[in-house]
């Protein structure tokens, strides 16, 4: 048996030191894909079906609904950690945090949606292109309500429209604003012209041309 002496023993301790501390990066992913993989293995990863809504105990807000899996990652749409709303995020399904999934409820579903359509502008008065009917709206919201059927997964104003379907929402149609206007008779190399101006543009105008004279 070969004997070392503490010299080469500190040499090599020194050359593991370095070589972990170069690729510390490449050796923490490696060792929790492993992990991961054990886990997997013998069913200790959390389990996640995809059409599925859940929550997580280290964050209230985020609520998500699976739309895929693949690996170790699922995709989503829902409202991420940030208490955001996203349509195609991904997430790792154990990174080390010991994150605990449960399902979540339709009443916590049905909140978490209302939450964001009021967030969004869905009040009463407003004019909307439903989402299972493609016609225009007008949000009369008694309450906010969450159905489900065979194809469709859907929010509605409690009056029939739907603001919300399978994690798309409803475009809101935006008022026009009305513009009173006035015209000026300008003359420009012996040719009189009509020029347009707002109510307000043309005022400055009469009071710029005082000043000037």
């Amino acid at each position: 048996m070969k004997t070392h002496t503490t010299k080469e023993v500190n040499e090599l301790l020194d050359g593991l030191v370095d070589f972990c501390t170069d690729n510390y990066g490449t050796i923490r992913e490696t060792t929790q894909r492993y992990v991961d993989e054990y886990k997997k293995d013998n069913g200790l990863l959390p389990t996640l079906e995809v059409g599925k809504w859940y929550k997580t105990d280290k964050d209230k807000d985020h609520i998500f609904h699976v739309t895929k899996l693949d690996d170790n990652n699922y995709y989503y749409y829902g409202i991420n950690v940030m208490k955001e709303w996203v349509n195609d995020e991904w997430y790792v399904l154990d990174s080390g945090t010991g994150e605990v999934f449960t399902e979540a409820t339709h009443e916590e579903v049905e909140q978490a949606l209302t939450a964001e359509a009021k967030k969004r502008g869905f009040k009463k008065g407003v004019r909307y292109i439903g989402m299972l009917t493609p016609t225009e709206e007008s949000c009369g919201i008694s309450k906010f309500s969450l159905h489900k059927n065979t194809t469709n997964e859907y929010l509605t104003d409690g009056c029939g429209g739907s603001v919300y379907a399978n994690g798309k929402w409803a475009t809101i149609i935006e008022d026009k604003k009305e513009m009173n206007t006035d015209f000026l008779k300008v003359t420009v190399s012996s040719s009189e012209v009509l020029v347009s101006f707002t109510v307000d543009e043309l005022k400055k105008l009469k009071e710029l041309v005082k000043i000037v004279k």
